[in-house]
């Protein structure tokens, strides 16, 4: 079902961009009220003539609760799709579990609009312009491909389509900025266990999750490495307050054989370390 705003029924690329929260939505209503709406919302005509809000969801829902009609102006470029990414992904303060998901949500639109593109043509009705947002017809892109477009790591696009295949719940929850994707993630693990690698099998197969080159797995692997190893150095520096020594530590908290495994772990860590910092 399509959504109405202000009059216009929702073009879909504007959907895939997540909402403003009810109380900075209200806070747009009342700089409406007070000065006007000063940024047009973007309609775009599509080949049967028809009038779609393309841009400015919340200025159009701010406008509806004040009782104002929004300005509108016609959006005249050949890829709607590509202006609502360029339009409303850098202009928002997107989390990076909500630009991931807008990521894998153009993604699969964009597939939907050339199918229905095709399906124009093998009809009759054509298609009025095939490198349109209507039935851009381009190459699947790699997850790393589209972290870089949507600035976030091809990791997170994978962690993404994953949560929403598997937890759709879980999924809106990124998307309304509630929980972060990291959140969700280790969540969607203790929901599935060991069947999770299974039945992300499947997904893979898509363009969206195509393999990475190894160097930039790696890379991002290192990443995640460097992000655990910050917060365990968070909790290394909370353990030895003031003047407190590892052996006090030891003998008070932690068997013998622990110190040993835990001295051992660091020594390889600092090693380690020593040889990346010479590559840097």
């Amino acid at each position: 079902m399509t959504n109405i705003i202000a009059g216009w029924p929702v073009h879909p690329a504007a959907e895939i961009l997540p909402l403003l929260k009810p109380d900075r939505l209200q806070e747009l209503a009342d700089d409406i009220a007070a000065v006007g709406l000063r940024n047009p919302v973007q309609i775009w005509q599509d080949h049967e003539k028809t009038d779609w809000l393309l841009d400015g969801r919340n200025r159009a829902l701010a406008c509806e609760i004040v009782g104002i009609t929004p300005n509108a102006e016609y959006y005249e470029g050949d890829d709607p799709l590509d202006f609502v990414i360029s339009e409303g992904l850098y202009r928002r303060d997107l989390t990076t579990g909500q630009r991931a998901s807008v990521a894998v949500k153009a993604t699969a639109l964009r597939e939907r609009l050339q199918q229905e593109a095709l399906q124009r043509m093998q009809s009759g009705k054509g298609d009025p312009d095939p490198d349109s947002g209507q039935g851009s017809r381009r190459r699947p892109q790699t997850t790393d491909e589209l972290g870089k477009q949507f600035k976030v790591s091809g990791t997170s696009v994978e962690d993404y389509a994953r949560l929403q295949k598997n937890s759709p719940d879980l999924a809106k929850k990124v998307d309304s900025g509630e929980i972060s994707l990291n959140k969700a993630t280790t969540l969607l693990r203790e929901r599935l266990g060991p069947s999770l690698k299974k039945k992300e099998e499947p997904c893979k197969q898509k363009p969206i999750v195509q393999h990475r080159s190894n160097s930039r797995h790696q890379l991002d692997t290192l990443t995640n490495a460097a992000e655990q190893m910050a917060g365990l150095a968070g909790v290394l520096e909370g353990m030895f307050p003031d003047q407190t020594t590892f052996q006090d530590l030891c003998t008070s908290k932690v068997r013998v054989e622990q110190s040993r495994l835990i001295k051992a772990a660091i020594v390889r860590i600092q090693k380690t370390l020593k040889k990346i910092e010479v590559r840097m």
